[in-house]
């Protein structure tokens, strides 16, 4: 028992260190959504999310403005009202501010992408760019995962559902047909997924603890 509880006290400085080292890693992602004929670009929206120490995860963001009266293509943060977690109505967002993230932490965000009605029939191509907005140099403990978690019964072209995009590059796009409704949450649904890294220093620390847990296991076992 002493062994363990020398193992722990080892360990615990070097994660706390990680988590400081993370204390001022700040992250933002930008998303615009547009249409095109294929060689000019209709009315877009973008929707922001991002990590900030200023910032909780009950609600901290913008409502979706939604009464435009011209042809527009949203991507937009979809929210479900939940005690604790989402303190706010059901519905779209064109902003989710979030806190930090620690080590070894994920967190995901529903987003959906649509065009308005009247958009023009040749604006048969649909953009969503992925903009990063914060010192990339500064924050490399992330990782970036984007996922079509479904797309319209009526599309048949475009990514697969299920296709999953790896990033950590400050610009990223994805191009699939021109979807219109009037009811966003039967668009392009996607899925990011932030994950914090932790630094390999803290792996190599949790090994050797686990190594030695194991060790004095097998030596008791043993006698």
């Amino acid at each position: 028992m002493t062994i363990l509880v020398l193992v722990i006290a080892q360990a615990s400085p070097s994660l706390a260190d990680v988590s400081s080292s993370q204390t001022n890693n700040e992250w933002q992602w930008r998303m615009l959504a547009g249409a095109s004929n294929g060689s000019n670009g209709y009315s877009y929206w973008y929707t922001t999310i991002s990590a900030s120490p200023l910032a909780t995860d009950n609600y901290d963001g913008e409502p979706l403005i939604t009464s435009w009266d011209i042809p527009t293509t949203y991507a937009a943060i979809f929210h479900a009202e939940e005690p604790n977690k989402w303190d706010a109505s059901t519905g779209f967002y064109r902003e989710d501010y979030v806190g930090l993230l620690t080590p070894g932490q994920t967190k995901s965000w529903q987003i959906y992408v649509w065009s308005t009605p009247d958009m023009p029939a040749d604006y048969d191509a649909t953009y969503l760019v992925m903009n990063r907005m914060d010192n990339i140099a500064l924050t490399n403990d992330f990782q970036f995962q984007l996922k079509l978690v479904s797309k319209p019964e009526s599309v048949s072209g475009g990514p697969e559902v299920g296709t999953t995009w790896d990033f950590d590059i400050p610009a990223f796009e994805v191009e699939f047909p021109t979807y219109r409704t009037d009811n966003g949450l039967t668009g392009y649904h996607f899925e990011l997924t932030a994950t914090a890294v932790p630094e390999p220093s803290a792996f190599a620390v949790l090994a050797c603890g686990l190594f030695g847990i194991l060790t004095q296991t097998r030596k008791r076992r043993s006698s």
